[in-house]
């Protein structure tokens, strides 16, 4: 452990507390009456300078919160003020009011585009003797999705739902369906339409769709259409 404390207040009063001592008889412990008048001065010098520090920390601390007082204030009433300026520029329809304001106009919403086509769709029958389809796909920017379907033997596609989900549970199939059903989806964006999804093909088997045949006849995704719209 060192003999002078390391804190600034602490080797003050280290010094402080022998000085007296010191200067009864320096002869008698190796100084001269000269260092004994340097460490006085050096001590006095330093607790002065400790003491304004310590007055200059808590005024800049008082002057710190003050100052973001302030600063607040004006954030707030600026912050005010360049709302009614965009405010006033969007009711008056004059756009020159940002320049003259020296603020930027607000930027034009770029269109969100085409949607990306739907992958992954799969499909199942349920315990509902239900075909249940999912699939992966993105609802940003208000896309939703169509799902459409169309039995073998068929050459036009029918719409069945536009749904705002990643997932579709068609309960519509005539029992007696034993031939294959095929689904794709599409997604949509207001008028825009993205590019089909690969088909998916269920096949139903000869027993029929609604009796006590496996929950699962069959899911594929096999590429082979039946007759798709370009």
């Amino acid at each position: 452990m060192a003999l002078v404390p390391d804190s600034k207040s602490g080797a003050i009063s280290f010094y402080q507390s022998r000085i007296a001592v010191w200067a009864a008889d320096p002869a008698a412990i190796g100084l001269s009456a000269q260092q004994i008048g340097d460490i006085t001065s050096a001590t006095g010098t330093s607790q002065a300078s400790l003491l304004a520090m310590q007055e200059a920390y808590n005024t800049a601390r008082s002057a710190t919160a003050i100052n973001d007082t302030d600063i607040a204030d004006m954030r707030a009433i600026g912050a005010s003020l360049i709302s009614t300026i965009r405010a006033y520029a969007r009711t008056s329809g004059d756009m020159s009011v940002y320049t003259k304001a020296d603020i930027p106009a607000p930027k034009t919403p770029t269109p969100a585009g085409t949607p990306d086509a739907p992958t992954n769709v799969t499909g199942r029958i349920n315990n509902r003797g239900a075909i249940e389809l999912k699939w992966e796909g993105t609802l940003a920017f208000h896309a939703f999705f169509e799902v459409y379907r169309m039995f073998e033997g068929q050459t036009q596609w029918t719409l069945l739902a536009s749904i705002g989900k990643k997932a579709f549970e068609d309960d519509s199939i005539p029992p007696s369906t034993t031939t294959a059903v095929q689904y794709y989806i599409q997604a949509r964006r207001g008028e825009l339409r993205s590019d089909p999804s690969d088909p998916v093909t269920i096949r139903m088997g000869v027993i029929g769709i609604n009796t006590n045949a496996p929950a699962e006849n069959g899911e594929e995704n096999t590429g082979d259409t039946l007759g798709m719209a370009a």
